[in-house]
C-alpha cells in the first residue's frame, strides 16, 4: 500500500511554491467592492453568515467570525470543477480547485461562520478578497442546515462555481483530477496540500468527504510513485 498523503510526502516530491511567468488576470478591487455591495442588497434579515466548503474551513484567519457551526448545504456538490491559475497553479500550468455546483439529491458539508456584528462589512470584505479575485465564483444566498442553530439553519452567503467563466472546467474525470493535483504548484503552495488540508478539516468536523478521501489516496499514490 502506498504512503498516505501527508505534508512530508508532498514536501519531498514538490516545490513549496511556484511563481507565474506572467500574472493571471484578477478582478480589480473596485469591481469586487461593487459586486459585494450589490450582493448585500439582497441579504436576509438578521446576522450575516458565510458557508465555507474549501480553504476557508481551515484558513480561519481569512474569516473574521464569532461563531462557527457545522453546516450542510443540500442540492449542491463539492467538485474540482475550476482551473486554478492564481493560487495552487499558474497560467502556464493550471491546477484545479474546488467549487460547488447545483446537484439535485446531493449535499455538501462544510462550516457556517457568523461574521462579527460590529464589523460585518470589513469582515465580509476580507472574505470577498480571499475568494473572488479569480472571478470564477458567483456569490449566492443559500439555505444551510446548521447542527447547533436554534431554528435548524440559516440563510448564508456562499461562493458557487460560475459555469460561464473561462476557467470553469466542468466534470473532470477523477483520475485526471488526481493527476493534476499531484503536480499542481502555484504562489500559494501545492494543490496536494490544499486537498490534504481540506480533507483533514472535514474529518475534524466529523463529516469526511468521500471524493476528497479517494483523491487523497490517489494523489498520495502518484507522489509516492
Amino acid at each position: 500500500m502506498p504512503p498516505a498523503l501527508a505534508h512530508a510526502l508532498i514536501a519531498a516530491r514538490l516545490p513549496a511554491r511556484r511563481d507565474p511567468e506572467r500574472p493571471p488576470t484578477r478582478v480589480p478591487d473596485e469591481a469586487m467592492r461593487d459586486a459585494m455591495r450589490a450582493t448585500l442588497v439582497a441579504r436576509p434579515p438578521g446576522r450575516l453568515w458565510v458557508f465555507a466548503y474549501g480553504s476557508l474551513m481551515w484558513d480561519r484567519g481569512a474569516v473574521p467570525h464569532d461563531l462557527a457551526l457545522n453546516g450542510r448545504l443540500r442540492g449542491f456538490a463539492r467538485r474540482y470543477c475550476l482551473r486554478d491559475e492564481h493560487d495552487r497553479g499558474t497560467p502556464e500550468a493550471p491546477s484545479l480547485t474546488l467549487g460547488i455546483e447545483p446537484a439535485p439529491g446531493e449535499a455538501c458539508d462544510g462550516v457556517l461562520f457568523r461574521l462579527p456584528e460590529a464589523e460585518e462589512d470589513a469582515a465580509l470584505w476580507k472574505v470577498w478578497r480571499h475568494e473572488m479575485p479569480s472571478g470564477f465564483y458567483v456569490a449566492q444566498w443559500v439555505d444551510v442546515a446548521a447542527a447547533a442553530d436554534g431554528d435548524g439553519g440559516c440563510r448564508a452567503l456562499t461562493f458557487v462555481a460560475d459555469p460561464g467563466h473561462p476557467l470553469y472546467a466542468g466534470r473532470v474525470p477523477e483520475a485526471e483530477v488526481a493527476d493534476v493535483l499531484a503536480r499542481g504548484v502555484g504562489p500559494q503552495g501545492t494543490a496536494a496540500a490544499y486537498l490534504l488540508e481540506t480533507a483533514e478539516a472535514l474529518r475534524r468536523e466529523g463529516t469526511p468527504d468521500p471524493l476528497l478521501e479517494r483523491l487523497s489516496g490517489a494523489v498520495g499514490a502518484r507522489l509516492a510513485g
